[in-house]
């Protein structure tokens, strides 16, 4: 889906999604969201990041371990997170597989913020924005690494 029929399927403005966007912390203007609109600028990682959370497949329904994860989540806080052992001795289900679930009812809208112990869903937009500035940061991280990497296979 393109940034134009996200907009146009939700029946807004130009103004209306830059002022969303700008709510989860990227930098856009009008006319930088015209352009991409018209292909004439291609969007940030971020921007494009932000339009594939934004259009996740959350029609498709949850699987089992997605559910036992919610669950878990629905009763842990940040005093008392969900930790990657319970999650594991719960789903029956190893790390990787655990952080995917995460990750997608994340791509469903639920605020799951992690700190050092552990996940929860926060209700607090000024976390969950802190959160997602250091979760963006480390994605940057690994594209620059990832960037680096490949030059040296041109060399």
């Amino acid at each position: 889906m393109t940034f134009k029929q996200y907009r146009m399927d939700r029946g807004m403005k130009q103004t209306e999604m830059v002022a969303l966007m700008r709510e989860c912390g990227i930098e856009i203007t009008q006319p930088v969201l015209s352009m991409i609109e018209n292909n004439k600028l291609d969007p940030t990682v971020e921007m494009s990041a932000w339009l594939a959370g934004m259009v996740s497949e959350t029609e498709e329904p949850m699987t089992q371990i997605e559910e036992t994860v919610l669950d878990l989540l629905n009763n842990a806080s940040r005093d008392y997170p969900l930790t990657r052992e319970k999650m594991r001795d719960y789903t029956h289900q190893a790390d990787p597989v655990n952080r995917r679930a995460i990750s997608n009812l994340r791509r469903r809208g639920l605020w799951i913020v992690s700190g050092d112990l552990g996940y929860y869903i926060t209700k607090d937009p000024e976390e969950l924005k802190s959160w997602s500035m250091k979760y963006t940061a480390y994605a940057r991280s690994i594209l620059l690494t990832d960037t680096a990497m490949r030059r040296r296979l041109v060399e």
